[in-house]
């Protein structure tokens, strides 16, 4: 699982993360609350088999409002945007990343396919917008 926190002045905005990663069921020494205090550009935790990143500043995303702008909703559960978490793995450049690369990019082509957007004529747009404006209307 992938968090990118984006920090705030003050405290109280890093002990909001604190206690939301605690309550995940996370253990937290003191080392880790550090890094958190200090928006320490990543931060992996680990329970078990489960993977958890957080990320204050991602390699090859211009700023969060961008992205925050292209984020995916998909029920309680909004998401960024898996372009963009293709465009972070290009740019860190580690081994690592370099691994889920294709696999990323397969999830694109296959996601995207299951949520293309209906391509409408120009007149099939102009009707459905009239239609809309008729029912706002009445």
């Amino acid at each position: 699982m992938f968090c990118w926190a984006t920090p705030a002045p003050g405290e109280g905005n890093a002990q909001k993360l604190i206690q939301a990663v605690k309550s995940m069921g996370f253990k937290l020494d003191e080392v880790v609350e550090r890094k958190l205090l200090t928006c320490v550009d990543f931060i992996q935790l680990q329970d078990g088999s489960f993977l958890f990143d957080i990320v204050f500043a991602p390699d090859g995303i211009k700023s969060f409002e961008d992205a925050k702008s292209r984020c995916v909703v998909e029920g309680p559960y909004i998401v960024m945007n898996p372009r963009d978490i293709l465009a972070s793995k290009v740019a860190a450049n580690r081994p690592k990343d370099l691994v889920d690369i294709p696999l990323i990019k397969l999830f694109i082509r296959e996601y995207e396919k299951a949520h293309a957007t209906e391509l409408l004529s120009a007149h099939e747009t102009a009707l459905k917008n009239m239609a809309v404006r008729q029912v706002k209307e009445q």
